[in-house]
């Protein structure tokens, strides 16, 4: 008996320092954020206790979405920019995707923003430019429930992160008049577009299904 309750002591006690080391690690994990370690960065949290990040030397103010780790080993966070909204749409486009930001700030176009290890930039300066692994952007994008409406797979017309056939009945379904998968998307008539004349035909079905066929 005695044998019995000690082994269940050291049981109990391994459990307990691996429960203590998984919540160091992960709060380590929280803490990675690129934003965090560029100056002239400062952070506070609003009455509704949400936190916002403000660039000093822009006066703009963002808060975090996630950070993206590229294939490379480098990483970067995606930011919104928090504020009032005007009642304007842009899109961008990033090789096969697509990104709605559906606001202004000032002069600056989009509302989303990249914290790089240079700085903070317009996420389409960065996307554009450098053009990171944009198929990790879009998975940290749909996780967070400010931005997953905003970003899609150019021709995924059921928005679940693959372009396949089932995306070409889709398409033909929205021709013939029945509903398709439209409020999971921000804008499902540009996603829809494939070839790209603003019209969605059986046009667009035809070069979505060479496209899945490469």
């Amino acid at each position: 008996m005695k044998k019995s309750l000690k082994a269940f002591s050291m049981l109990l006690s391994v459990i307990t320092l691996l429960t203590s080391v998984t919540v160091v690690s992960v709060g380590a994990v929280e803490q990675e954020r690129v934003i965090d370690s560029l100056p002239n960065i400062t952070q506070y949290t609003t009455p509704l206790g949400e936190n916002v990040y403000n660039d000093e030397n822009t006066g703009f103010q963002y808060t975090y979405a996630g950070t993206v780790e590229n294939s490379d080993g480098s990483k970067l966070d995606v930011l919104v920019w928090y504020g009032s909204l005007e009642d304007q749409i842009c899109m961008e486009k990033y090789g096969d995707y697509l990104v709605f930001s559906p606001g202004t700030t000032g002069a600056d176009k989009g509302i989303f923003f990249v914290a790089t290890d240079e700085g903070i930039f317009r996420m389409c300066e960065v996307c554009n430019e450098r053009y990171p692994d944009m198929d990790r952007v879009y998975a940290v994008m749909k996780s967070n429930d400010k931005t997953y409406p905003y970003i899609s797979l150019f021709g995924d017309a059921d928005s679940n992160g693959v372009v396949n056939i089932k995306d070409a009945t889709h398409i033909q379904k929205y021709i013939a008049g029945i509903d398709s998968q439209q409020r999971y998307i921000y804008s499902y008539k540009k996603v829809i577009d494939v070839n790209g004349d603003r019209i969605v035909d059986i046009k667009d079905v035809t070069e979505l299904q060479y496209k899945i066929l490469g």
